[in-house]
């Protein structure tokens, strides 16, 4: 009974261990050396090694199948061929055969370092982030849930668990994450849908083809346009990256998030001010941008509105919030429907009677008057309705009748004359547009008791279509790539060069139109109005301030070199030339072509955006208010412009290229005084 007892034992024992318990009662008989208790951990690491059934060489596995795998050696045999064989469990128990010492290599629970390098993304919340593999924990994943990282090496764990070693991109290690809480992706991470709205605010950024970074366009062709991030990036550099399409589906490559705002699909509001006058029937006027209707432009033909703010859809179309004089809100109207018009401006006269010898007279009866004095405008002032009264003081000189042998008499004309903007007199009105009318009137004595006066009514036309917005240069023609290629190689652009770049007809009428806006700010701030300087030489300069700011960056900072033909445009004044001086700003903006189709469209998109650069986006800060959405923290331009006091003239340059599908043009404004040159 006691013999068959042991055989049954011997045999239980053989299937739970295998052959390496059954190997101790035979230690001594079999080649491969009798059973040695172990426990150590080893990780496979080399391939093709074979995993064998017993040491008659059955093979059971192959190290290529478990490589890199952990487990642990319950035993080893020192064969006679020369070699030790571990007996290999996994932590469950299973048994994967006698494998030769020289596949394996000795390591802890965890295994081996692995150098690995991928990108992982954390897809779980609630896994421990392990400081070490004792378990003590350094963090979670719910607090970096989403974010990509590297694993620069992983661990095989005898558990069965691999382990990422993960670190930012700054080489900020977070510890050690079980893989089962990751997703392999690429550097940039996996594709998170989207759907906001961002604004371009930042130029000089590139909006990238691949994450290979081959560049498909830059931010300064679409400045302040807005996209749809249909969807984004979290890239394991640490930048977010949207990708970007128009309205129209089309897609306008990857763009780093810190060159952009969020927004609404209708943008920002953009303080206006300007005036228009409703051109078009059966377009909305909408309530809101979710396109609620509030009435139709059919019954407001023809009539002026006040622009206080637009905002740039998403959708390509420009929107103006349109108020009355009286302050009545009518609603959003699509730009397309309107055409810009001045600003009604009222003209009061206020009158002086005074005798030959300047004596101020209380009556003038008894008088006849001889003549009127130049007319004086005493002030300019805006109304709360945003409409305009200027007060002009006219005196009217007076001569006392003597004994007159009959009453006085007079007799009035009434004439019509049409005027180009320029004051020139026009006999055919054909290919021009009706923008004022004022009147001026005339008086003429004939003896001592005829008086004629000659009232005229003078209407202003402004030509259609006008070679201004025709003549602005193309990027690729000749002049203008000289110019570009002799500033980026540090040669200063001549006067004369200057002249044949840029217009100064455009200039001039940017520069008025930009020049009310601004004066408008000043009077708001308590500030003198400011002219346009008479230092023809510091235009010229201007102009070509502008071109080297288009090719130079927005530096202050000009060539080294003198012009390489032509004279150098810096002016140069004799004993009594008047001469400008005054603080430099300086803007680069690019303009869509969408809705600029005549003179009188670039010349207010220049102006607004110069208006929004310099003073819009700059108010807040320079007043000490709270900065807004898209508010530059920066308010030097603001302080230039509107802000010093003893300025009283103004110069400014303006250089417009063609781009083919856009416009970028360049300003140089300055606010300061005209004085006379005194040499050193």
């Amino acid at each position: 009974m006691k013999k068959k007892l042991m055989i049954s034992v011997s045999l239980l024992m053989f299937f739970v261990f295998g052959f390496s318990q059954l190997d101790v009662s035979a230690a001594k008989n079999q080649p491969q050396g009798k059973y040695i208790s172990d426990g150590s951990y080893v990780q496979v690491n080399k391939k093709n090694y074979g995993m064998w059934q017993n040491f008659n060489w059955k093979k059971k596995n192959n190290t290529t199948n478990v490589y890199q795998k952990t487990f642990q050696a319950r035993g080893r045999y020192k064969h006679q061929n020369g070699s030790t064989y571990y007996s290999l469990y996994d932590s469950k128990g299973k048994w994967y055969g006698y494998l030769n010492a020289n596949a394996t290599k000795k390591t802890g629970k965890q295994g081996a370092y692995i150098s690995d390098g991928s990108h992982v993304k954390i897809n779980r919340k609630n896994y421990g982030m392990w400081q070490n593999f004792s378990w003590k924990k350094k963090g979670n994943t719910t607090e970096v849930y989403d974010k990509t990282f590297q694993a620069r090496g992983r661990y095989e764990h005898f558990n069965g668990s691999t382990y990422y070693s993960l670190y930012d991109n700054k080489g900020k290690w977070y510890g050690y994450l079980n893989v089962d809480a990751t997703t392999k992706v690429n550097a940039q991470g996996t594709y998170i849908s989207d759907g906001s709205y961002v604004k371009v605010s930042k130029m000089n950024y590139d909006m990238w083809q691949n994450f290979g970074w081959k560049s498909k366009n830059k931010t300064n062709n679409f400045y302040y346009k807005i996209f749809q991030a249909k969807g984004r990036y979290e890239h394991f550099n640490g930048s977010t990256y949207y990708s970007l399409y128009d309205s129209k589906g089309k897609w306008y490559g990857y763009l780093n998030a810190v060159a952009t705002q969020k927004t609404k699909p209708e943008g920002n509001f953009i303080d206006d001010g300007r005036h228009v006058e409703i051109k078009k029937p059966n377009y909305e006027l909408w309530e809101n941008f979710n396109w609620k209707k509030k009435d139709v432009t059919t019954a407001y033909i023809g009539k002026t509105f006040v622009i206080r703010g637009r905002y740039e859809h998403f959708n390509g179309s420009t929107y103006y919030s349109l108020y009355d004089y009286k302050g009545k809100w009518y609603g959003y109207l699509n730009a397309k429907a309107t055409e810009m018009t001045l600003r009604p401006h009222e003209i009061k006269n206020v009158y002086i009677d005074v005798d030959e010898s300047g004596k101020k007279l209380d009556s003038t009866t008894g008088y006849v008057e001889i003549k009127e004095k130049e007319q004086k405008v005493t002030k300019t002032e805006t109304r709360p309705n945003f409409s305009m009264v200027t007060t002009n003081t006219i005196t009217k000189v007076w001569r006392k009748v003597k004994e007159p042998t009959k009453e006085p008499t007079s007799e009035t004309k009434e004439l019509t004359v049409n005027q180009d903007t320029s004051g020139k007199e026009l006999n055919d009105t054909t290919g021009y547009k009706h923008v004022s009318t004022h009147k001026e009137e005339d008086v003429k004595l004939v003896g001592d008791n005829h008086k004629i006066i000659t009232i005229t009514t003078v209407k202003v036309w402004e030509k259609n279509n006008t070679p201004l917005i025709n003549a602005v240069p193309k990027s690729n023609d000749s002049k203008v790539k000289n110019a570009k290629d002799s500033i980026e190689k540090d040669y200063a652009i001549s006067n004369e060069r200057a002249q044949t770049l840029t217009n100064k007809q455009l200039t001039q009428k940017v520069a008025q139109q930009f020049l009310e806006k601004l004066n408008e700010e000043r009077r708001q701030q308590g500030m003198v109005n400011l002219s346009l300087t008479s230092d023809e030489k510091a235009i010229d300069y201007a102009h070509i301030r502008a071109i080297t700011i288009m090719y130079n960056g927005v530096e202050h900072s000009g060539p080294g070199n003198p012009p390489l033909d032509g004279k150098p445009g810096s002016p140069s004044y004799e004993e009594g030339d008047t001469m400008f001086g005054g603080f430099e700003n300086i803007s680069y903006t690019t303009l869509g072509k969408g809705g600029i189709s005549s003179d009188r469209d670039i010349v207010n998109k220049i102006v607004n955006a110069m208006f929004n650069q310099y003073i819009e986006e700059e108010r807040n800060a320079a007043l000490g208010r709270p900065i807004q959405p898209g508010d530059s923290q920066n308010p030097g331009h603001y302080d230039n412009l509107v802000l010093g006091q003893k300025d009283k003239t103004f110069s400014t340059g303006v250089y417009v290229v063609d781009y083919g599908s856009y416009y970028v043009f360049t300003t140089y404004a300055s606010a300061g005084s005209d004085y006379p040159y005194e040499a050193w």
